[in-house]
């Protein structure tokens, strides 16, 4: 309840301001002045743990100079939250801190994109295998004058022209049936097929099925940290609130402008209006592009 009330306290005083500004078009070029720029609240996984762990930072440097601006028990809280904590009870799993958490996350993005790599590698290996082979079978059967009953083992039309294997699972069931026709030539009287053979095709079907199975360990393990931080997002942002609320409270006789460097010490950033003059840290919201008037064309 008590973010939800800031965000619509932060939107109220835009939406007053611009509202303002259109009754008073004459006074659009005058800057705007509020008592302190807009507060941004991180949203992103990588925003709030950028102000946890710079609060803990902060205030473990404050703490050494005498300062205090947030009460010890907020600080337990978010050193327990960010970091690795062992396991409660006997057979119980550790709990991985929220830090932990995102760096698990980002290794085992990098895990799947590269197991996905290296098997549309083997995907495309397999394919370019299966077109060669009946290529170099259609052509041969021409040139050497052999029965077509060839390409029936093969499954193929008496044509050779190449199937379509635009998915996996296409190109499992036209790499098997080619290996299998190859026996069947073979048993029939023909020639092994080579350059490629069918032994070849085999050793590329089995690197395009492994690569392929690779994938799957690697995106559950990746799922299971990603439904860990979603859980987690609950806390991270109640911790954030308590850390702004607690931070304002403790500023709060200070002037404006020592407060927001208090504030930014800890992580906090600050968005000013269109037309405000950012302090040094804010980050200025772009004013919205006037469309050109008629006399101006």
């Amino acid at each position: 309840m008590a973010m939800d009330s800031l965000v619509l306290e932060n939107l109220l005083l835009d939406k007053i301001v611009s509202f303002w500004i259109e009754l008073c078009p004459s006074k659009k070029n005058i800057t705007t002045t509020k008592t302190m720029p807009y507060l941004r609240i991180p949203r992103s996984d990588a925003g709030q743990l950028h102000l946890l762990s710079t609060t803990l930072k902060t205030a473990a440097s404050d703490a050494t100079t005498g300062k205090k601006y947030l009460p010890a028990d907020l600080l337990e809280k978010i050193t327990t939250f960010l970091n690795d904590q062992p396991a409660a009870t006997a057979g119980a799993a550790p709990t991985i801190g929220f830090a932990n958490l995102l760096a698990q996350r980002a290794t085992l993005e990098g895990d799947v994109t590269r197991e996905t790599a290296e098997s549309q590698l083997a995907e495309a290996a397999l394919d370019t295998f299966i077109s060669d082979y009946i290529v170099v079978l259609a052509r041969r059967t021409r040139r050497m004058k052999h029965n077509v009953a060839v390409l029936d083992y093969h499954k193929l039309d008496h044509s050779g022209n190449v199937p379509v294997t635009s998915s996996r699972e296409a190109r499992r069931i036209v790499a098997s049936q080619l290996i299998a026709g190859d026996a069947a030539a073979i048993t029939a009287g023909f020639p092994a097929m080579v350059n490629p053979s069918a032994a070849e095709l085999q050793t590329h079907l089995d690197a395009a099925v492994t690569e392929a199975d690779d994938i799957i360990p690697a995106d559950r393990a990746l799922q299971d940290i990603i439904e860990k931080i979603r859980i987690a997002r609950i806390p991270a942002a109640e911790l954030v609130q308590e850390v702004i609320e607690e931070l304002r409270h403790a500023t709060r006789r200070n002037k404006p402008s020592t407060a927001r460097e208090i504030m930014r010490s800890y992580g906090c950033a600050f968005e000013t209006l269109p037309g405000e003059i950012p302090d040094s840290g804010d980050v200025a919201t772009a004013a919205p592009l006037t469309p050109p008037t008629p006399d101006a064309l």
